[in-house]
């Protein structure tokens, strides 16, 4: 008789384990001679059974039993590295599961909700710092070509504006000039120019 080991059954079919059977979500402590497939080459290169993996979705439910205010602060927290502990994925578990409950609380689908907006809406922040970023790092006959590529995008065609209008200040009376003479008359790109001499 080998090892006693705890195996989970992360599978949707009972699982047989030698003489023990492992329901669906179920774990048992099973002799690790009877071990087979990927279980028995766990075992073999010496790392733990199967047993966090499956436990995490119980686990992530199990932050639904926290009051609304508690659940809202750990939904939110990230790890060292900015990434955030509970998947965009796992929130979708946490509402389904308290959907299901036999008590559900709006306001958890509230909070969650709110989190996943928040997510987004943070996300396209810092996609707009990238885009800004990079649009400074261009150089002018770059950027003036920024202007065709975003025409259909007024957000972000704005946003080249701005730049555009930046790096024109910049420059003294002779780079104005120099840049005038490249610009089609009547162009969004000549217009920022006079209004730049203008000012």
């Amino acid at each position: 008789m080998g090892k006693k080991i705890a195996l989970h059954n992360s599978t949707g079919i009972a699982k047989h384990v030698g003489p023990v059977t492992i329901m669906p979500g179920g774990t048992r402590e099973v002799d690790a001679d009877h071990l087979e497939g990927k279980d028995r080459d766990r075992y073999l290169k010496g790392l733990p059974p199967e047993t966090e993996k499956a436990a995490s979705a119980p686990a992530i439910l199990a932050l639904l039993e926290n009051s609304i205010p508690n659940f809202t602060k750990v939904i939110a927290e990230q790890n060292e590295e900015g990434v955030y502990i509970v998947t965009l994925e796992q929130l979708d578990e946490l509402n389904d599961g308290e959907q299901l409950s036999k008590n559900p609380r709006s306001g958890i689908s509230q909070v969650i909700a709110a989190e996943k907006l928040r997510r987004v809406d943070e996300a396209i922040e810092s996609n707009v710092e990238q885009l800004h970023a990079s649009l400074q790092e261009m150089e002018l006959q770059e950027l003036h070509d920024q202007f065709d590529v975003y025409k259909d995008d007024a957000g972000t065609l704005a946003m080249v504006e701005n730049v555009w209008r930046e790096k024109l200040t910049a420059l003294d009376d002779a780079g104005l000039t120099s840049v005038m003479e490249t610009l089609v008359d009547g162009s969004r790109q000549h217009e920022i120019l006079n209004e730049v001499i203008g000012s």
